[in-house]
């Protein structure tokens, strides 16, 4: 068991500086007072635990804790539900490879190896890895914390079984990266070795949601966040007085804070924080489902996450209807991503509007709801139609050469549908669908605006 005075008194003989200078100073703790869940339950069901590290596994919902006297325990994060194993050896620190399988890790100082248990069964599986030759180490400061860091989160290549352990000398502070091959016992390879600056480094947890590494160092009474290639994101002060020496962060990504549990050594205490603050990403709520949130509301996730219903950007103009990909006017925003701002919308450039082109134009209710204006641009023959998510189509109606182009050219709905009926000089008469910009029919001859008016919804069954 690790003292306290006993590491003092090897590190100053060994000429090692005990509390070395670091370059950043430590913020106070930020979050709440903490409630020891484990003095009643742990002192009644094992007496002798003499805490020493902590793993949360979220689907197996449970606290897993060793005690450097050779007790495994699981138990619920309040406390309750206690069940106890034991092994021999030294054990100073446990972690999960895979969460939910029943395999927890163990690392023992004396022995200076990892082994394999399995809760299901309460007993080692046999499997071991010697890792002393990568850790430095001196009597009673060798191997102190470990945890798992899933591939895709730490800088290195791929670890052979779906991650990489991070195992923290208490003598030097000194992190080793170990690729450990967790189906062949023995195969062990380093990685990367990682300084921390401090010596007494005594709980290491790393967690995927906030993707922090924590480590913890007693002699300091402080709490590092690292990034998992070591650099130092934050650092508070933890309470005095206990000899912490495990430690596990459960994230409430939707609260935007974690509960900090702590393994305080040299009795059966597990300490309980809450309100620890955590960084969390926010998403926008995508109510039509076209990719495109809505700013208006939002949620919290963790870090890199998702949750279903939302999206990471708040770049909906109107989350009623899907609209990915249109530019919408006078937003002052590149909607469809095209390098332009605000500019018209066209077949050949956005495709049909994702929505309304999905509707039947003949409703006759349409134009002044859906449809809120129409004009015709004799200069460049276009048909802009504007709807109402404030998005503007503009549709082809004249491809003659410019000396024949009609003096007029005038747009109306066709008995308030969404059917666009285009007049060229009263002498053509064409019907396009407002939705899509097609050509539905036309005819050449001369009426008055009341005839072609007939005419088309005789065409079109209105």
């Amino acid at each position: 068991m690790y003292q306290r005075l006993l590491s003092v008194f090897l590190l100053t003989s060994l000429c090692v500086p005990f509390f070395p200078q670091h370059a950043s100073a430590s913020s106070a703790w930020p979050a709440g007072a903490g409630i020891d869940i484990g003095l009643v339950s742990l002192a009644v069901t094992v007496s002798a635990f003499d805490a020493s590290g902590l793993v949360y596994d979220s689907i197996l919902g449970q606290l897993i804790g060793i005690g450097d006297d050779g007790d495994i325990v699981t138990m619920n994060t309040d406390g309750s539900g206690v069940s106890a194993f034991s092994v021999s050896g030294d054990p100073e620190d446990v972690t999960v490879a895979v969460e939910g399988s029943n395999i927890i890790y163990l690392s023992d100082e004396n022995a200076g190896t990892v082994s394999a248990f399995d809760l299901s069964s309460g007993a080692l599986t046999g499997a071991s890895w010697s890792v002393s030759a990568y850790i430095s180490t001196a009597a009673k400061l060798g191997i102190e914390a470990m945890t798992f860091v899933p591939n895709g989160y730490h800088p290195y290549a791929d670890g052979t079984s779906g991650g990489l352990f991070y195992v923290g000398s208490q003598y030097n502070g000194d992190i080793a990266v170990l690729d450990i091959d967790t189906s062949t016992s023995g195969s062990v390879a380093l990685i990367d070795t990682i300084s921390t600056g401090r010596s007494d480094l005594s709980g290491l947890n790393w967690n995927s949601d906030t993707q922090i590494l924590y480590a913890e160092y007693d002699g300091y009474d402080l709490l590092a966040e690292l990034e998992s290639d070591g650099t130092v994101v934050n650092e508070y002060a933890m309470t005095s007085g206990l000899n912490q020496e495990g430690i596990t962060v459960v994230p409430d990504c939707a609260l935007g804070v974690a509960d900090v549990y702590v393994a305080d050594d040299g009795a059966p205490n597990v300490w309980k924080y809450t309100g620890y603050p955590i960084d969390t990403d926010t998403v926008y709520a995508d109510g039509d489902g076209d990719g495109l949130g809505d700013f208006t509301f939002t949620a919290l996730v963790c870090v890199g996450g998702s949750s279903a219903g939302y999206v990471s950007n708040s770049d909906d103009t109107n989350d009623a209807i899907p609209n990915a990909g249109v530019e919408i006017g006078g937003d002052g925003k590149d909607n469809d991503g095209d390098g332009d701002i605000d500019e018209y919308n066209t077949i050949a450039s956005n495709g049909a509007h994702p929505y309304y082109s999905t509707l039947s134009a003949s409703d006759t209710s349409a134009y002044g709801t859906v449809i809120t204006s129409l004009k015709v641009v004799r200069k460049t023959g276009m048909l802009l139609v504007t709807f109402s998510d404030a998005s503007v189509y503009a549709y082809s109606v004249w491809s003659g050469g410019w000396m024949s182009k009609p003096m007029i050219i005038s747009a109306s709905s066709v008995k308030g549908s969404a059917y666009v009926l285009v007049s060229y000089d009263g002498f053509s008469w064409r019907i396009y669908n407002g939705y899509t910009g097609v050509l539905v029919s036309s005819k050449t001859r001369f009426m008055l605006k009341t005839a072609a008016q007939t005419w088309a919804i005789g065409v079109l069954g209105l």
